[in-house]
């Protein structure tokens, strides 16, 4: 197991601290004190998307490289090393893994009425002290939600989140109050006023030793936030329900509330990244519900260590090098000591905070922080069910049996494979199948009216590489030819999202295209090494349009940066986009299907938005590739077998520039050497970059 440890010296003290500090000064002489230290560890799970165990349900398999059952031998290392110990997790836990969905679908919010959620009973084995919420938590709905958290044995907390009172709702369910409308951003009325849905935050008692061997009483606050975007992402199980405030706003409120009363310390736990908030810092932020805040959270005053999460990423890593207001080598934002420890459980972040007591007799009337150790400590990724906890195993052994089960169930067989190994690098069948379920979803809804007034605006679709490699080597699709199961449909599309529709015209369709194409990096001429796709754009916002022919020239630079609504550029990547065989209209409406993650201004992709959201389809996208996957096979003839044909309606170029690169490169999984022949302007390298991934070489 390796350790990567970060040190920073710092003094900060607690508001209780500077109170103590003025009393002391205003009282007894010094010389009745005495001063001792002492070390807080402060350890962080996140993301965990409930990969319970070292196992991928998609393929059946062993994968040693993440996963909570190997985590939690981690966390006791970490324990048996510093007896001084504070444990939260940070959301997105619930939802991710089919496991997950299994309990959710299969098992449901009934049945929690009488059993504990089988995460919780995992965690309640490890022992956890506090937890913040996730915005994948909500993607269940609300009723499962509070009926799976029920089950933990340690308390919750989220200061942003609030109940929606006095909403008003039609029979069918409708909210009728606009949000906005309810509260206008008032904050100064706000947070008096509103009732918080869940604890905003909360103080622990705990008793720890100090290194001179006297036990003292520490009151560590944890506070925790969500993104503010859940109502988008979540819209169908949030509205009329709960409303939400900004994230830096709510802890400004808050966190001198917990000095108030008694912290001793203050652990912001954020589900919120760092990606995309480059350059925006306190006075000046307007508090317009940013998702990722975790570098403002560092500038509000009384907040001792932040522990976050939200980007799958490593804090600190050489991925922040440069990052304003970072310090990868003393692992801080903003001179506060913090820590992002991957995804799935891959990592457990530690900061040990050194801590200089002063005592009146056995009472501790002050505490200071002196220093603080930052660290990312990695799971054993060795194979075998040896390395994993057997506590954590035995404990989910019946759900976990049951997912197997469940995912393997065939709802058709396939001529080839589909796969997303190359999917960055031209079109892509992993893509293209999704694409064309929510045509098939969009044309039954048309035939049956549901768009009104709108309802002979002519269909498009659209869809993205969920799984592009954003989480290690097994993180791309794979279905061998053959059978299609229900591991395979979540495989293809692992989110629960919805299916919603958008209105857009052709002028804004080359809008959102050209957001899509600031995924990859500008190309140069010559035997320059390059990347193809950008790091710091997830394949999941690389959206490819079902209905259009396109080109996407990558001799000019993108048109937009990641998450930025506005043209950072007055360049067009996006070159002879066609319709239907003809040059597309601008002018031209269409009705395009998509997701609710996107549909709500999920990625900040120009002009999508939930005002331009005609339809909206309660059922999760994936049950409809599940149906349309049953319905091809029903209409496939006497073999059944589904024979799929790839669209080659988008193309990578450099445009008229001549140039002539030799050595742009893309990274992908091992097992895409299988499938490269089948791609004649793909080269395998034959060799790994230092995170396992393939290499392979792009020829335009």
């Amino acid at each position: 197991m390796e350790i990567n440890n970060q040190t920073k010296y710092l003094l900060r003290m607690s508001a209780v601290a500077v109170a103590s500090a003025l009393a002391v000064a205003c009282g007894s002489s010094n010389s009745d004190f005495t001063t001792e230290t002492m070390t807080l560890r402060l350890m962080e799970t996140t993301d965990l998307h409930a990969n319970m165990r070292s196992f991928n349900y998609f393929t059946a398999e062993e994968d040693p490289k993440f996963g909570f059952s190997r985590t939690a031998l981690v966390i006791e290392q970490a324990r048996e090393q510093q007896p001084n110990h504070f444990l939260v997790d940070n959301g997105d836990l619930i939802q991710g893994a089919p496991f997950g969905d299994y309990v959710a679908k299969q098992l449901g919010t009934d049945w929690l009425a009488s059993n504990t959620h089988p995460i919780y009973r995992a965690m309640n084995l490890v022992g956890y002290d506090a937890a913040n919420m996730g915005n994948h938590e909500f993607n269940f709905g609300l009723p499962f939600l509070d009926a799976s958290i029920s089950g933990a044995e340690f308390p919750y907390v989220s200061a942003n989140v609030f109940h929606f009172e006095d909403a008003e709702v039609d029979a069918d369910g409708n909210c009728l109050t606009a949000i906005d409308d309810h509260y206008n951003g008032n904050y100064a009325e706000f947070f008096e006023n509103e009732t918080p849905y869940y604890d905003p935050y909360v103080i622990v008692s705990k008793t720890y030793t100090t290194d001179q061997g006297r036990e003292v009483e520490m009151q560590v606050g944890v506070i925790g936030f969500v993104p503010p975007k859940i109502m988008g992402w979540d819209k169908s199980h949030l509205e009329c329900q709960v409303q939400v405030a900004d994230i830096v706003k709510a802890a400004e409120y808050y966190v001198p509330k917990m000095q108030a009363a008694g912290a001793d310390i203050v652990v912001a736990v954020p589900h919120s990244g760092l990606s995309g908030s480059e350059g925006i810092d306190l006075p000046d932020y307007e508090y317009d519900y940013l998702e990722n805040t975790s570098a403002l959270l560092a500038q509000v005053q009384g907040i001792d260590a932040i522990m976050f999460g939200h980007d799958h990423l490593d804090f600190p890593s050489d991925k922040f090098a440069g990052f304003p207001g970072s310090d990868v080598e003393a692992g801080t934002i903003h001179g506060v000591p913090a820590v992002m420890p991957g995804f799935w459980g891959n990592k457990l972040g530690v900061i040990d905070l050194s801590l200089q007591l002063t005592l009146d007799g056995d009472q501790v009337v002050r505490y200071a922080i002196t220093g603080a150790d930052v660290a990312l400590m990695d799971i054993d990724e060795t194979q075998g069910e040896q390395n994993e906890d057997p506590r954590i195993v035995a404990e989910v052994a019946a759900e976990h049996d049951g997912t197997v089960e469940y995912m393997a169930t065939e709802i058709g067989e396939s001529d080839q494979p589909i796969y997303s190994f190359f999917s960055l690098a031209g079109p892509d069948l992993s893509v293209q199948l999704v694409n064309e379920a929510q045509m098939w979803r969009g044309e039954q809804l048309k035939a049956d009216g549901a768009f009104g007034a709108d309802n002979d605006l002519p269909l498009l679709a659209v869809a993205a590489p969920f799984r592009g490699g954003r989480n290690g080597t097994s993180d791309f699709t794979y279905v061998p030819a053959g059978p299609i199961t229900l591991s395979n449909v979540a495989d293809l599309y692992i989110y629960p999202n919805t299916l919603q529709v958008v209105k857009m015209t052709g002028a804004q369709v080359i809008e959102w295209l050209e957001m899509s194409a600031a995924q990859f990096n500008t190309i140069k001429g010559g035997d320059e090494e390059q990347a193809l796709d950008s790091a710091g754009f997830p394949t999941y916002n690389f959206d490819v349009f079902y209905g259009l022919d396109y080109d996407i020239d990558l001799s000019v630079d993108a048109r937009y940066d990641a998450y930025q609504s506005e043209p950072a550029r007055d360049t067009n990547r996006i070159l002879n986009i066609m319709y239907q065989g003809a040059p597309l209209d601008l002018a031209q409406e269409f009705l395009i299907v998509t997701n609710n993650y996107r549909a709500s201004g999920g990625g900040n992709f120009p002009g999508v938005s939930a005002d331009i959201i005609v339809y909206e389809d309660p059922e999760e996208t994936r049950n409809h590739i599940q149906n349309y996957l049953e319905y091809r096979g029903a209409n496939a003839g006497d073999d059944g077998i589904i024979r799929f044909e790839l669209q080659e309606n988008w193309t990578l170029t450099l445009g008229d520039s001549g140039l002539a690169p030799s050595n742009v490169r893309l990274t992908s999984s091992p097992i895409a050497l299988n499938y490269v022949d089948a791609h004649s302007h793909i080269e395998a390298l034959n060799e790994q970059n230092a995170e396992g991934y393939e290499i392979f070489r792009i020829q335009f």
